[in-house]
């Protein structure tokens, strides 16, 4: 396998994977590890934002819901707070698959394809909350038990030398078929990777009409309010980790700490601002 992935050179050079610059601004960005109280501080960037209109929904469970599947949030994703983090998982989801519907006329990456798919590029902890409760909803304890006993085996399969970082195959990845296992909530990343230019990918550069229909540049913010947050005219940002590190920190299933539990909670029930309050302190 190559030394850095095909999805982890992607993030790095796709912009929307991290904070646009622009200098006619000044601002604190402060990030910060749920698992301990360090913390570290950047002054003079300014996180741009591209699109976050309506983002900010009704909390009518009558309405449609936020995922953008057509039924009413009460028939669809009645356990989750509308304007939450990990509702705007969903709100930021249903907009890229509209982008990308409206904008890629022809592609190749689809379920089943995992070439790409290795377990060294980074995830917010929203994603992992995300993936989390989809996990809690579809699985029983046992099984998820499993997932991250199989986190911590790839995490301590990573093995590093002067010239090259050897990464393991994705974790959620279906050993019978290559299909992901969690397709519905997959990271991002993934889900923009295959659609946007640039792709190391052989099988699409290999097919001139689908390197065409890639598209340059997402309009879609899927950052603010998500990836991070804007408090006190500070950028709250949480660090990023693989996603088999956050896997391979839970216990017997489990979240481990007690801010932990209270972050996993208030990203699925609790408005952002209430979020952003328990992750700053």
């Amino acid at each position: 396998m190559n030394s850095m992935s095909n999805l982890r050179l992607f993030q790095l050079k796709n912009s929307t994977n991290k904070p646009n610059v622009d200098f006619s601004e000044w601002i604190n960005i402060e990030f910060v590890d749920p698992f301990d109280n360090h913390r570290h501080g950047i002054r003079g960037v300014q996180i741009k934002q591209i699109m976050n209109e309506g983002l900010t929904m009704s909390s009518s469970r009558n309405l449609p819901c936020f995922c953008g599947s057509g039924k009413k949030q009460k028939f669809c994703h009645s356990d989750i707070n509308p304007n939450s983090v990990v509702a705007n998982y969903y709100k930021i989801v249903n907009r890229l698959n509209e982008e990308i519907k409206n904008n890629c006329q022809y592609f190749v990456c689809k379920r089943g394809c995992s070439d790409c798919c290795t377990n060294d590029f980074d995830v917010s902890i929203n994603e992992f909350f995300t993936i989390l409760n989809y996990l809690q909803i579809k699985c029983n304890d046992e099984q998820i038990e499993k997932i991250c006993n199989k986190a911590k085996l790839n995490i301590a399969s990573v093995t590093k030398d002067k010239n090259k970082v050897i990464i393991s195959r994705c974790m959620f990845i279906n050993e019978r078929d290559d299909s992901c296992e969690i397709y519905e909530v997959r990271p991002i990343v993934c889900r923009k990777y295959g659609y946007y230019l640039p792709t190391q990918c052989d099988i699409i550069n290999d097919n001139e009409r689908a390197q065409q229909s890639l598209i340059e540049g997402s309009r879609i913010d899927a950052g603010e309010n998500f990836r991070y947050f804007r408090s006190n005219n500070k950028i709250i940002q949480p660090v990023q980790k693989p996603l088999a590190y956050w896997f391979s920190k839970l216990e017997n299933g489990k979240l481990s700490t007690s801010k932990m539990n209270k972050l996993y909670y208030a990203s699925r029930n609790l408005p952002v601002s209430e979020y952003v309050q328990i992750l700053k302190f």
